[in-house]
């Protein structure tokens, strides 16, 4: 048996070696305790006499010592990410949804606000976890998102987010881009997550990335321009031209970009007749490419 406090201060030892900033080994700390005993902090800590027992403990540390020699990513060992109030369970390899993410997604999320009573029609290509494409969901009740992926295992993960987090208004469709889709099917908004990294990019990020995460859901050829020029170029023929959200110029097609992609991904956009919008992140980094139809 040992304490509550006695475990987190051990956890924070270990953590040591990888956060230098103690705010980060406690936040991390807290959230191994809460995975391993399935309580929030705030209940743990209103159990002041809670102790943790030897399972727990050797489960704990079980999970401290794949975070810290197997570089294996918290969202792989805890299970889930919080993303735009909803929890959104991750596997190995699928994509583990980043703020940067998290933080444009939830300011379209306001942007929609207006139209949260519209019947529209949603399409979030290259959807992953589905992260994206069930934060929409959630958001406007009254639309039909569709979440495309060619990785079956990625549209599955989406079926079990969608279940727990009570989402109906959800179409999940395998898909290799928009090869399966009709090109009858008309969307009001299409957006997208997907793979824009370098190959120069991925042979310098952190072990907790390529050990972990399928390449190739974030890699992508022609200097990580390949998928968001078919995107673009493909996308721009599924938009309804007549869509309410066309009509107030507010952007129909958006694709996240890396963070010196700005230039040449404006130049896609204006090649198919789309006005281009940098939308940028908390980093002043270009993180998103709106698109804005030209009509007439």
């Amino acid at each position: 048996m040992r304490t509550l406090h006695s475990q987190l201060r051990l956890i924070q030892e270990s953590l040591a070696v990888l956060y230098p900033d103690s705010v980060m080994r406690s936040a991390h700390a807290w959230w191994f305790i809460e995975s391993a005993v399935g309580k929030t902090k705030t209940q743990l800590l209103a159990e002041h006499d809670f102790f943790l027992s030897a399972r727990f403990i050797d489960h704990i540390a079980q999970m401290v010592q794949s975070h810290i020699k197997e570089h294996k990513p918290m969202a792989y060992i805890i299970g889930n990410v919080p993303f735009c109030g909803l929890t959104i369970s991750v596997s190995a390899p699928t994509l583990i949804a980043r703020p940067e993410t998290e933080e444009w997604c939830t300011y379209l999320l306001d942007i929609l606000q207006p139209y949260k009573t519209e019947p529209l029609m949603i399409l979030d290509m290259c959807t992953g976890s589905g992260c994206i494409a069930l934060a929409l969901a959630a958001a406007l009740p009254k639309s039909q998102v569709w979440a495309a992926d060619i990785d079956e295992r990625a549209c599955a993960l989406v079926q079990k987010n969608a279940a727990h987090n009570n989402i109906k208004n959800i179409v999940v469709c395998q898909s290799d881009l928009f090869a399966n889709l009709k090109r009858s099917q008309k969307f009001d908004l299409i957006v997208s997550n997907p793979p824009y990294v370098t190959e120069l990019e991925w042979s310098n990020l952190h072990p907790s990335v390529t050990q972990w995460e399928d390449k190739k859901a974030l890699v992508a050829a022609d200097d990580g321009f390949a998928f968001i020029e078919k995107i673009v170029k493909e996308g721009s023929l599924f938009l309804n031209r007549s869509s309410k959200i066309c009509e107030k110029k507010l952007p129909q097609l958006m694709v996240e970009i890396g963070y010196k992609q700005s230039i040449r991904a404006q130049k896609i956009f204006i090649a198919e007749n789309i006005e281009p919008l940098i939308w940028y992140d908390s980093a002043n980094h270009g993180r998103v490419i709106c698109g804005i139809l030209r009509i007439g």
